[in-house]
């Protein structure tokens, strides 16, 4: 049975397709690996949600971002596609007018350059995937 990086399994389907064929290129064998904790060493900032990247790799950059209860993160968007799952606590995410509470557990995705809005209903540690591949990139993987 061939192994794979434990952060591919959380890649859309399409795109953990394309990367289990890079790595098969590469003389069939996973060489690197690295490790990270979103749970250790957890800070928070008193004024605004605190944003660390935990690891970075060549296809994923994994952002831990942690809020005080009543923390914003304003309106923005990422150049990327992404995936944001809450690890601790309680967000509400908005995208348009639309606003979706999400629990200790629960994942929300994004398509390249949707604007959102992230408020922390309690203390809460999120956890950002950023994809460094283009949406477009995903889409022709999936064909």
């Amino acid at each position: 049975m061939q192994k794979y990086p434990l952060l591919l399994v959380l890649l859309p389907l399409g795109l953990q397709a394309q990367m289990k064929q890079i790595i098969e290129k590469e003389e069939n064998v996973i060489t690197d690996v690295m490790t990270a904790s979103m749970l250790k060493d957890v800070t928070y900032k008193d004024d605004k949600p605190n944003v660390e990247v935990i690891l970075e790799t060549e296809f994923t950059k994994e952002v831990r971002i942690t809020f005080k209860e009543g923390q914003i993160m304003k309106r923005h968007k990422a150049p990327r596609a992404i995936v944001v799952q809450v690890l601790e606590g309680k967000i509400n995410f908005e995208v348009g007018e639309t606003i979706y509470q999400l629990n200790k557990g629960d994942f929300i995705t994004l398509k390249a350059t949707i604007v959102h809005e992230l408020k922390a209903l309690e203390n809460s540690v999120v956890r950002l995937s950023l994809s460094k591949y283009e949406t477009q990139e995903i889409e022709k993987s999936k064909k």
